[in-house]
C-alpha cells in the first residue's frame, strides 16, 4: 500500500512539472484570412492603395487565400490593418509575410506594436531604401530613442538593419513581450532583444511609401497572438 501511495505521489509531481505553464486571463486571437470577408477584428486603411483577400498566396496549409495590399500611385500610400486593444498588452504577436520584391526598393513593409502613451513602439519588416537586409526596430517618438541589431548589412545599414538577407517567398515576423523583456525575430531567429517594461495596445500591419517610390503589393497570412494585460 505504502509504495502504491508513493507512486501516485510521483505520477501527480510528474503531471505537474510536465504540464503547460499558463497565464491567467491569456486571450487567443487568430486569423488565417480564409473567410469570405476581412473580420471584424481590423481596421482598414487605404490610402493611394487597397487591402483585399487574394487567392494569388497562402501560407495556411490547405488554404486558398491570404490579405494583399496594393498600392497605386498619387501620393503618400498607407495601406493596412490594425487592431486596437483597451489597454496595454503583453504576449507573442505573429505574422507570415510573403516578400515578392527581394532586391528592390520598394515601400515599407511592417510588423508594428505601438504604445499610444508612451508612443514607443516594436516593429519588425523592410524599409523602402534597403533591397537586401530585413529590419527590425524599438523607437520611442518622444525621446527619439531608436534601438535595433545594427548589423552591417546591404548598402545603407541603420540601427535597424538586421542580419538577414531578403529572399523572396514568405518569411515569419514575431514580436514576443513578456515579463520584462521583447525579443524580435525572423523565421524563428532572434534578431534583437532586449530588457524592459514594455506593452502595446495596438497592432498593425502595414504597407506604405511616397509617392515617388514604385507600386508594389504584399502579402499577409496566419495572424497569431496570444496576450494579456499588462499588469499580469
Amino acid at each position: 500500500m505504502f509504495c502504491l501511495q508513493v507512486l501516485k505521489i510521483l505520477a501527480f509531481v510528474c503531471l505537474v512539472l510536465l504540464a503547460p505553464t499558463f497565464v491567467l486571463g491569456q486571450i487567443s486571437y487568430a486569423d488565417n484570412f480564409e473567410a469570405p470577408t476581412l473580420s471584424p477584428f481590423w481596421t482598414v486603411t487605404q490610402q493611394f492603395g487597397s487591402d483585399t483577400l487574394s487567392t494569388e498566396q497562402n501560407h495556411t496549409p490547405g488554404g486558398r487565400q491570404s490579405l494583399k495590399f496594393t498600392s497605386t500611385g498619387g501620393g503618400q500610400r498607407n495601406i493596412s490593418v490594425s487592431h486596437q486593444f483597451p489597454t496595454p498588452q503583453k504576449g507573442v504577436f505573429s505574422i507570415w509575410w510573403y516578400d515578392v520584391a527581394p532586391g528592390q526598393e520598394t515601400q515599407y513593409e511592417f510588423l508594428t506594436l505601438y504604445n499610444s502613451a508612451t508612443t514607443d513602439q516594436a516593429t519588425i519588416g523592410t524599409m523602402d531604401f534597403d533591397a537586401n537586409c530585413y529590419a527590425a526596430f524599438l523607437y520611442d517618438s518622444k525621446s527619439g530613442l531608436r534601438q535595433g541589431p545594427n548589423q552591417n548589412c546591404g548598402m545603407y545599414p541603420q540601427v535597424s538593419t538586421t542580419n538577414v538577407h531578403r529572399t523572396i517567398g514568405w518569411h515569419n515576423f514575431s514580436i514576443s513581450v513578456v515579463g520584462n523583456s521583447i525579443t524580435l525575430s525572423i523565421d524563428g531567429n532572434a534578431v534583437f532583444m532586449t530588457n524592459g517594461a514594455y506593452s502595446y495596445d495596438s497592432i498593425t500591419l502595414s504597407q506604405s511609401g511616397p509617392y515617388w517610390r514604385p507600386d508594389t503589393y504584399s502579402y499577409w497570412d496566419d495572424f497569431a497572438a496570444a496576450v494579456w494585460n499588462s499588469n499580469q
